[in-house]
């Protein structure tokens, strides 16, 4: 009788839109699939602030981070004085925000933090450049961009050829040298028009991407770091879907786009986020992800930090099937593959997330008043895995289940693995094994257990498996055999 495996031996492949693959996944959640097994990320929970006796987190409003001589820092709002910015450092013994660093004045500050040169840069008042030591001396009128922006700006990178910084505003890229000691405008862009969203190291170039604000048509710009002339290298153009991230891991360029919906047109179509990459002389599509809302906002997926040949970024999104939106995180690694690195699970209101940073293994996310988490020792989050929905080989037959194997790293005590399933378009999963033995490292469900917990897997025009981890259980690999038998529905 023939046969149909779905087998993951190893889970050296992301997310993909709903399409049949022998051992793809249509979600993966909260899991590190660096070294292709399922390791799961720690916990979220909010970070204190008691500096000044019972401040909130949300008064200091958190919005971007970056490490300074190995000590994490925050930019957002002063506690006392609302009206003006502030710096925090995160006190890694009494595990809070302290040191208040005000900028005075009323200075309101951007998300952008950057460590470069042994100092802290970051924006004010839309316009200027401002400078900490890491200690008490702020420059805050330290480079003057020349006019407020008024279209946005793009987070700041170091270029490893010059050891310069450099970021943008609107139409134009600024620079601060390798010294830390002065900054100044580095190119103008023709096209007044032009919006820089990101920036990026490409080999000697800078990678710059961005849209026209007037035509809605994306590019990528290659420029050779010349400030003498205005010398694009190449363009590359990325269509009408907005582009609001690049990335260059291990040499490979990426970008992040965002298809809008026609709710002004006689007709909706949902929203789409978009993965492409650098193929030659053109950039092709990696992925299109269909959801159901995603809010089209440039600066609602602002956030964005890369990491060990990974790149995360930040959204609001409603995916198909969930009841409303959330905020997760989500990761790009060097091999072009879409994971959910976490679930940030805290509803920030009108905020977006603004600021994120992986250090170590935790994870910093800020987004202004609404909060900030960081991540703890525990592993109370579900992770989780989806399958793509499996079916026959031929659309004449149909699927009997017959067993189910799951392999992972020795159970930890208290740990546990759930596996689901669903058929045929249903909505929910029902569970339908639940492994829990400590300190074994294979379990088996049978085709009768599975078929009482979820009738119908006799014969199942499409089935879709869920794994679920708690507390630090780590998926080593998964395998799910099926026989084919006639659709009995002719």
């Amino acid at each position: 009788m023939p046969q149909v495996t779905y087998s993951a031996l190893k889970f050296d492949k992301g997310m993909t839109p709903k399409v049949f693959d022998s051992n793809s996944a249509t979600r993966i959640e909260h899991f590190d699939t660096i070294t292709e097994v399922l390791r799961p990320f720690r916990t979220l929970i909010e970070s204190p602030h008691n500096q000044g006796g019972g401040v909130t987190i949300q008064q200091i409003a958190l919005k971007g981070f970056d490490v300074l001589n190995d000590a994490i820092y925050g930019v957002g709002t002063d506690w006392a004085t609302p009206a003006t910015g502030a710096i925090y450092k995160w006190n890694t013994s009494q595990f809070e925000w302290q040191d208040k660093q005000s900028f005075g004045g009323t200075l309101v500050p951007t998300s952008m933090l950057q460590s470069h040169a042994g100092y802290l840069f970051g924006i004010q008042n839309s316009r200027y450049l401002y400078r900490f030591d890491g200690v008490s001396t702020f420059s805050m009128t330290f480079y003057d961009t020349g006019a407020a922006f008024t279209n946005g700006f793009a987070d700041a990178i170091t270029h490893s050829k010059d050891g310069k910084m450099y970021f943008a505003t609107d139409n134009k890229i600024h620079t601060v040298d390798s010294t830390g000691a002065a900054g100044s405008l580095a190119l103008t862009l023709p096209n007044a028009n032009y919006r820089v969203t990101s920036l990026a190291e490409q080999g000697n170039y800078l990678n710059i991407v961005g849209y026209d604000v007037k035509s809605g048509e994306s590019s990528s710009l290659l420029w050779d770091r010349d400030t003498s002339v205005v010398d694009l290298t190449e363009s590359y153009g990325l269509g009408r879907d907005t582009v609001i991230h690049n990335s260059v891991l291990l040499g490979q360029p990426f970008t992040v786009q965002v298809r809008s919906d026609s709710s002004n047109s006689s007709f909706q179509e949902k929203p789409v986020l978009v993965i492409k990459y650098l193929n030659g002389a053109k950039y092709d599509t990696l992925y299109e992800f269909p959801i159901s809302s995603l809010s089209t906002a440039v600066n609602m997926i602002g956030a964005k930090y890369q990491s060990l040949d990974r790149f995360y970024f930040t959204a609001k999104v409603q995916f198909d099937g969930e009841a409303s939106a959330r905020n997760i995180c989500f990761c790009l690694d060097y091999k072009g593959r879409l994971t959910i690195a976490q679930n940030v699970a805290i509803d920030t209101g009108t905020n977006p997330v603004s600021g994120v940073l992986r250090n170590g293994e935790a994870f910093w996310f800020g987004a202004g008043s609404d909060g900030a988490w960081n991540t703890t020792t525990t592993y109370t989050t579900i992770s989780s895995y989806e399958t793509n929905d499996i079916r026959a080989n031929s659309l004449a037959m149909n699927l009997d289940f017959q067993d189910a194997i799951v392999s992972c790293e020795p159970l930890p005590a208290s740990g546990q693995i759930l596996l689901k399933a669903r058929k045929n378009e249903e909505t929910t999963f029902t569970t339908i094994a639940t492994f829990t033995k400590t300190s074994r490292s294979k379990f088996r469900i049978t085709a009768m257990k599975a078929k009482n917990l979820l009738a119908g897997l006799n014969n199942a025009k499409q089935v879709r498996f869920r794994l679920e981890s708690t507390v630090g259980a780590v998926i080593t690999g998964f395998q799910a055999v099926f026989n084919e038998v006639a659709d009995d529905t002719f």
